[in-house]
């Protein structure tokens, strides 16, 4: 098993049946709409850049993080206070059983700080973005990072096997997310590699209800558009507002912003306006997280087939 961002996949397997159920050929039209979404960083003649699904999410974690973690020191402060000064008129085996409880609650306030850590490093001292490229030159798809990989993976265009991941209901605000996933599979049919492709799309009910159904069929759009882009090139696509590259605030500020306007056309400003507060202190925390980030930056083999031109003897790996 390995992450690929704050997503749990499991690898070296074969695939599910829902992961077969809802494959996407590339082969045929795989819906009636080209629509990406806020998906997109570049697009030109050789290739098309995309997020994977944490992009627009940069913040959150940030934000949250230090609050928990700070919980978490509190409850190790109380576990040495408790071993440091032991009950008064307690001994024996009485004494043995308070200890043996302090050692678990310490255990597991040790485990949730290594946790609070573990989630802040998804969006701090890492990378500011974990870009997605489809090649049309070379027929190949490159992920910078991802599930299975420290490196960049990287599968032909026809042999990624694209499919929509439903995961489980939140537990918080109780929407089903969906996500566009690509496996990457062996000679065996086992899913080795695993990577996500743009945001994920929130419906409150599942794929059997017309709402739900509604939400798979933006995901479905998403993978349309990559798919007449690589048939057609960026002639055959429109984009209508690309992601920012770039870490500044403004971009910051870009990302927890960028809904807005469609909440605005939904009848929901006032909504917006009162929520306003938590799109900015997201922007602080997206900023400051970007400062702490290297830049991506795709291995030489990958900036040359990228040139126009470029001389394509066979698939590209790295």
């Amino acid at each position: 098993m390995a992450f690929d961002g704050n997503i749990w996949v499991k690898l070296k397997r074969p695939l599910s049946d829902g992961e077969k159920s809802q494959h996407l050929e590339v082969g045929a039209p795989v819906g009636a709409v080209a629509r990406p979404g806020h998906s997109v960083f570049d697009i030109n003649d050789i290739f098309l850049e995309m997020s994977d699904v944490m992009f627009l999410e940069r913040g959150v974690i940030t934000w949250g993080g230090p609050w928990l973690l700070a919980g978490a020191f509190m409850l190790l402060d109380f576990c040495y206070f408790a071993f440091a000064t032991p009950p008064k008129g307690v001994h024996g085996g009485e004494l043995v059983a308070a200890y043996a409880f302090a050692a678990c609650f310490l255990v597991f306030s040790l485990g949730l700080v290594a946790v609070i850590l573990w989630a802040l490093h998804l969006e701090n001292f890492t990378w500011t973005r974990r870009p997605v490229r489809f090649n049309r030159q070379t027929r190949m798809v490159h992920a910078y990072r991802g599930a299975g990989s420290q490196e960049v993976i990287s599968v032909p265009w026809e042999k990624a096997h694209f499919f929509i991941e439903k995961r489980p209901r939140g537990a918080i605000v109780r929407a089903i997310p969906f996500v566009l996933r690509c496996h990457v599979l062996d000679d065996s049919g086992n899913v080795v590699q695993s990577f996500s492709i743009g945001p994920r799309l929130l419906s409150f009910d599942d794929e059997t209800t017309e709402a739900g159904a509604a939400t798979m069929e933006k995901v479905k759009a998403r993978l349309e558009f990559i798919r007449r882009y690589m048939e057609g090139g960026p002639s055959a696509v429109t984009v209508e507002e690309l992601l920012p590259s770039t870490t500044s605030f403004a971009a910051a500020r870009w990302i927890a912003t960028c809904d807005d306007k469609i909440l605005i056309e939904q009848g929901h400003g006032d909504m917006v306006r009162r929520t306003s507060f938590v799109g900015y202190i997201q922007s602080v925390c997206a900023w400051l997280s970007w400062k702490t980030c290297r830049k991506p930056v795709w291995p030489e083999a990958i900036q040359q087939s990228s040139k126009p031109g470029a001389f394509v003897a066979g698939a590209t790996k790295v």
